[in-house]
């Protein structure tokens, strides 16, 4: 179970990397967040370790594979929900058009109806 201190912790450690992929030292870091240099560095390793990775150069291009591999999956996610919205768009405008053509058939049978009851009521007249 995770304690708000692991959850602080965790919050640090995403800063912390922004930092490195901005390009800041460790004392930088440090002297930016008001912690001492030793937990930065305890810190950056929990980092690399989750990351398997030893340096930060590995560590940079590990994030933005990561980040890329991300970035083409939410795209990719977006061709689909795009893709989808044509379909629907597409059967929205079938649906559109049959009701269309519904409505100008019912006003035609409500133009007959019309005329065969005038015609009928002049008959009885008669």
């Amino acid at each position: 179970m995770q304690t708000k201190n692991d959850d602080k912790i965790a919050a640090e450690i995403k800063l912390i990397a922004g930092y490195i992929l901005k390009g800041f030292s460790n004392n930088e870091i440090a002297n930016k967040l008001n912690y001492s240099k030793s937990t930065i560095n305890n810190r950056i390793n929990v980092l690399f370790n989750s990351y398997r990775v030893k340096t930060r150069s590995e560590f940079v291009i590990k994030f933005c594979k990561a980040a890329l591999n991300t970035s083409k999956q939410i795209l990719q996610d977006y061709r689909i929900k795009i893709k989808n919205l044509k379909k629907t768009n597409e059967q929205m405008n079938f649906i559109l058009t049959q009701l269309i053509k519904y409505k100008s058939c019912k006003e035609k049978t409500n133009l007959i109806i019309d005329k065969v009851e005038k015609y009928l009521n002049n008959v009885s007249n008669h």
